[in-house]
Parts: structure tokens; sequence; C-alpha cells
């Protein structure tokens, strides 16, 4: 492990003494102020399977790519794997903030587990790039400034993030990979159109599917519930319509579903509580939330018709003081509010404007929860 972040190698360059480490597994040459492309001095790390060059000044577009870079199977993903890293794992590499970054590939570490290109200002279409990894990329290539259609990626991909960009046209790209993808997330675009059938490939992989706030249409396809390792699913701020599938409660592994700001007709759902108690986070309002705490639950402002129905007590893990902070990392960072300091430690149920109704005795049976019921109706 090398960290060398905050020295300023501006007008002192890397010494070439690093490129002989051939074993480094960690090298973190964040704000180094490094400028341009990739140091040279890494090309010689073909083992180095973690590199963060965050909050530099590397700029530029995306080149034609040529070399292939390896990858470990992600067949044997489960929360613990042999490639050597977890979930957990997988969302700490995808946040990397990487500011500004012109990537030279030939330079690039022959092994890297994951190529990262958030938070650039990497312009235009996404060019052709099906010939860069050997076997299973996870890639990040999220919040720049890409736009047109989404072309045809490599078809192996494990964990593919292209969110807070401008890609418009419809998801019909991922019919093109194989059912290996694990993480999705396209949120923040302008993708359009419906959820193709094409995805029910996934169903066996998808752990974590992010679609919100683009303007995809039509009914959320049943075959969602048959995603058996699903544990997030966000499809806030769409145009989606008709009913929520009562296939979902067969994803018994959810813990996070936020499906609010479309347009759903339906009664409050009795199945949620009786097949999915172990959710974290439940969102079915309209307006937008900013809330952070362990548990959350949140109805607010809603078209939804109907008494909170009795099985709604069954959400456990919304009382339970055991938290598995690692599973929580891929929830919405936006959840942020500012309440009284004695509460933010318990869960948190919020009820809008638009939602009246008794709330039962057993609503929520755990000792240490907190209730917010706000009624204006």
């Amino acid at each position: 492990y090398l960290d060398l972040s905050g020295i300023d190698f501006q007008f002192n360059p890397i010494p070439h003494s690093l490129s002989q480490l051939i074993n480094l597994q960690h090298l973190k040459l964040s704000a180094a102020n490094l400028s341009r492309s990739i140091p040279a001095q890494l090309a010689n790390l073909s083992n180095l399977p973690n590199l963060d060059l965050s909050s530099n000044s590397l700029t530029g577009p995306i080149p034609t790519l040529r070399k292939p870079i390896r990858r470990c199977n992600p067949a044997s993903w489960g929360l613990v794997s042999q490639c050597g890293f977890n979930l957990k794992d997988i969302l700490h590499i995808l946040i990397f903030p990487i500011m500004e970054y012109h990537i030279a590939f030939l330079d690039l570490p022959s092994r890297l587990r994951f190529l990262n290109l958030s938070s650039n200002e990497i312009k235009g279409t996404l060019p052709d790039i099906t010939s860069v990894f050997a076997l299973y990329p996870g890639m990040d290539l999220s919040n720049n400034q890409l736009e047109g259609p989404i072309p045809i990626l490599p078809s192996k991909l494990s964990a593919l993030n292209l969110s807070g960009n401008r890609f418009s046209r419809t998801l019909s790209f991922l019919c093109q990979i194989n059912a290996t993808l694990t993480f999705l997330d396209l949120s923040n675009n302008l993708l359009s159109r419906g959820m193709p059938d094409c995805l029910k490939k996934f169903q066996e992989m998808i752990v974590v599917l992010n679609l919100s706030n683009n303007s995809l249409s039509g009914e959320i396809p049943s075959y969602l519930g048959f995603f058996s390792r699903l544990q997030a699913l966000y499809l806030r701020r769409n145009s989606f319509v008709g009913e929520i599938p009562m296939s979902l409660s067969n994803c018994t592994k959810l813990r996070f579903v936020d499906l609010g700001e479309n347009k759903f007709s339906d009664n409050i759902l009795a199945w949620i509580g009786e097949t999915l108690s172990d959710l974290y986070v439940l969102v079915l309002r309209y307006s937008m939330v900013d809330y952070h705490p362990k548990y959350f639950l949140d109805l607010s402002n809603n078209a939804i018709l109907g008494n909170i129905p009795r099985c709604f007590g069954n959400f456990t893990a919304m009382a339970n003081e055991v938290f598995q902070a690692d599973i929580m990392r891929h929830s919405y960072s936006s959840y942020i509010v500012t309440l009284p300091r004695s509460k933010t430690q318990h869960s948190y149920l919020s009820y809008g404007p638009l939602l009246s109704c008794y709330i039962p005795p057993y609503f929520g049976c755990g000792s240490n929860e907190e209730a917010l019921f706000i009624d204006n109706a």
C-alpha cells in the first residue's frame, strides 16, 4: 500500500523508481496536482488492482481504446466473492471523485479491476470500447457530459455506471450485454420509452438497479419480480404508469425501493409489508425527499388510496438497532433532513398531506423507533 496523496507533482515528477514496485496492490495519487495524461510510470504496475487518481487536473476526451484490461470473473460474486471484494467494495470503487481525466489507455496497468472515469469533463459521444476489456469489466463514466445514444458496450460487463450524463434514446443497448451484469446505474440521463424484455436475462445477477430521473414510461414489467438477488431498486422521477407489479413481492432481498414521482395508480400495497419486511428505505411519495436516517419509510404527497395495511407493522428492519452500514452505501446520498438531535438515532416514518388515516397501535413493533405523522388534509 502506497499513499502519495497531497504531494505536489506539478514541477517534481513522480520518481521512475515507482515503476519497480511491480507487486503494489494499492496506490493513491489523489490531490497530487497531476495534469494532462496518466503518469507513464504506472504502465509497469501490471498487478495493480486499486488506483486512486481523484482530485487532479487530468483533462481531455476519451481516445480510441486498444489494450485489453483483464478482470476477475464476477460469476463468483456474492456478498463475499472470490474476486477479493464484496458489494460494499464495488460501491467504494464507483465513487472515486476523479475531477478532470484524460486517460492514456496504453499506459494503464493491465490488471485493473475497474475503470473509473467519473466526475470528469468528458464531452461528446461514447466511442467504441468493445475491444478494451478481455473479461468482465466494471466501468464508471458517471457525471460527465457524454451524450447521444449509448453504443454497444463490452458484452461481458459486470458493473456499469453511466449516471449523470446526457445519454438519450432507449435502453436497447442492454440487449447486447450478457447476463453478467451485477450493478447498473443509468440515472440522471435523458433515456426514454419502456424497459425492454431483454432485461429479464439479468434476473440472477443484478443487485442494484437504478434508472431514476429519466423519461422512461410504460408499466413496470412483472419480470422484475424474478430478480432474485436485487437489493436496491430506484425508478424515481420517470413516467411509469399502472400498478406496481405484485411480482416484486418475490424480491425478498430488497432493502431499498424508491418509486417516487411516477404516475402509478394503486392502493397502498399490502403485500409490501407481508413479504418485504427487511426494507430499510421505501419511497412512494411524489415530491423530493431529503433524508438520511438509519431507516426510512416515506409515503407522503402521493395519490395512493386507502388505509395503512396492518402488515406494514412487519417492517422489522426499520425498527432494528442492528444496522448493516455496508448495504446503506448504495442508498440515496440526498436523504438529509434536520431533526432534533434526540431523534436522529431512530427510525423515521413520514406521511404527507394527501394521506390521512388512523395509525394502528401495532404499526411498527420495535421499541426504539420514532414515528412522525404529518396530516394536513
